[in-house]
């Protein structure tokens, strides 16, 4: 799935490919956009990704 949400600038995602499969936390803003604030792979290895999520 394709979804066109803004990062903040602290979110790296030079690290994803298309494909991964991730969780991730959004925060919308005061104009009522949604911005990711985190977010992490999924997958066998990760362990706990998702409880790692923190917004800031």
């Amino acid at each position: 799935m394709t979804m066109g949400f803004e990062t903040l600038s602290s979110v790296d995602l030079s690290g994803f490919v298309k494909g991964d499969k991730v969780a991730f936390s959004v925060k919308q803003g005061r104009d009522g956009s949604f911005r990711v604030t985190a977010i992490c792979v999924v997958d066998d290895q990760a362990g706990d990704c998702p409880s790692r999520l923190i917004s800031k």
